[in-house]
């Protein structure tokens, strides 16, 4: 069956300090490697947050400078309607609403018949 098996005590704990001191080494560098990277993202993002304030502020200057553009008054205002056109539009003959009702009475009153 089972034979006796000594064990021995010393070098029993001495194996098991040796597995826990492996353990928190290994356990130390993922730790610090995990530092590192987070490290890393943190400054990604701090350099792209720089980058997009940089460009908003770019964004706010052009805007501002836009404004002042239209609101300068060294900029000519020039109307979208020509002159031609009031000139046409006053030059045409207005029909006559009277005459018009009374077509549209006789057309109508050709339908009923």
């Amino acid at each position: 069956m089972l034979a006796n098996v000594s064990i021995n005590i010393f070098l029993f704990g001495g194996l098991m300090l040796c597995a826990l001191f492996l353990g928190f080494i290994f356990r130390r560098i993922q730790l610090k490697a995990l530092k590192r990277k987070i490290g890393q993202l943190e400054s990604e993002i701090l350099a792209n947050h720089a980058e997009i304030l940089e460009m908003q502020k770019e964004r706010v200057l052009l805007e501002q400078k836009f404004i002042e553009t239209l609101s300068s008054p060294n900029i000519p205002v020039i109307p979208i309607n020509s002159g031609k056109e009031k000139e046409e539009k006053t030059g045409e003959n207005i029909p006559d609403i009277a005459l018009r009702k009374k077509l549209l009475s006789k057309k109508s009153a050709d339908k009923h018949s």
